[in-house]
């Protein structure tokens, strides 16, 4: 790494913000940060929720560092929603790494394996979420070490010229729900056909039953006159062994991978529009697993597309599934 690059931790912790408790992963990211060479910043400690993206914003547009390092807020309960208020902020996103911070972890315990955290560049800044606990702060440090100071060397001549782009885009994610539902049902109701390539109506990751009549409904249009919808539903066998049930567990990345999955899908097939969801969690026999659809004026293009789609979705999607089989085993699949 050439001159010192600047790194800020954000700390994500309802009690540490209000002083019921110390926080204890800043004196760690600093620690490593230094050691790295890095010019540590005084910490911003923030309580879950929309104070994340608050803070996130301020520091991309006032003073951008080199590198922000959340901690908290990437698990699953109601309030950590650090990577949701992180995402939308990225240029640039680096799947790899939270790959290596999941791999190192898992290599202690298997509960690595629930962090959502994401990492990604926001205009010329490396931000990296990672958990609450000062274990996997000071392990994901460690690896972080290696790749930091080379990243910071990559951007280094973009630093400090994309502050208007972070306010655009930090207004864009402000939408309500509400209004994002409003913009989806008008494009679903469009009677124009796309000309230079599909359409992505819907993509996602989720842990409620999948609903087939949804993706149908969403996909179709006035305009289209065929809509195939595949539905990947849990079998009662694989290579001869009884199945009793499918846990499924996606990669932090897999939302991600799985939008720009169908968007190329979509660029390969003009007027054709896709919808996609894959369930994870614990399935039982016959629960979709994985519903896909592609509506288009013709049946030719529509099974095509869709056939792609779920095609692509299989390979390239982090999603691995454990099957429990009636004899009491178990096996893990696509790892």
């Amino acid at each position: 790494m050439g001159a010192p690059c600047s790194l800020t931790p954000v700390i994500v912790s309802t009690r540490a913000a209000a002083g019921t408790r110390a926080d204890k992963s800043a004196p760690l990211i600093a620690d490593a940060a230094e050691r790295a060479g890095f010019t540590v910043r005084e910490p911003v400690i923030v309580p879950d929720g929309e104070a994340v993206g608050d803070a996130l914003r301020q520091l991309l547009e006032e003073d951008p560092p080199a590198v922000i390092i959340t901690s908290g807020g990437t698990g699953v309960t109601a309030d950590d929603r650090t990577p949701e208020f992180t995402e939308p902020l990225l240029d640039i996103r680096l799947p790899g790494i939270t790959e290596a911070l999941r791999s190192e972890g898992r290599s202690q315990t298997a509960l690595a394996a629930l962090s959502r955290g994401v990492a990604g560049v926001a205009g010329s800044t490396v931000v990296v979420n990672l958990p609450g606990s000062p274990t996997a702060v000071t392990q994901g440090m460690a690896v972080l070490a290696e790749m930091l100071p080379h990243l910071c060397d990559q951007l280094a001549g973009d630093r400090g010229h994309h502050t208007a782009d972070i306010r655009q885009r930090s207004g864009a994610s402000e939408r309500t729900q509400e209004s994002a539902a409003l913009e989806s049902a008008q494009r679903t109701a469009s009677t124009e056909p796309d000309q230079e390539s599909g359409t992505v109506v819907h993509t996602g990751i989720c842990d409620r039953p999948l609903d087939p009549a949804r993706a149908e409904q969403e996909t179709a249009t006035a305009h289209e006159g065929a809509v195939v919808v595949f539905c990947g539903v849990v079998r009662n066998h694989d290579q001869g062994r009884q199945v009793e049930r499918l846990d499924y567990t996606a990669h932090p990345s897999a939302a991600a991978v799985l939008e720009q999955t169908a968007a190329e899908v979509a660029a390969a097939h003009p007027h054709v529009r896709l919808w996609a969801e894959h369930r994870i969690g614990q399935l039982t026999l016959g629960d979709h697993a994985l519903v896909a659809a592609a509506a288009s004026a013709h049946r030719a293009e529509a099974f095509a597309a869709c056939a792609e789609l779920v095609e692509q979705i299989k390979q390239r999607v982090p999603i691995w599934k454990e099957q429990f089989f009636t004899d009491g085993t178990r096996e893990w699949v696509g790892l």
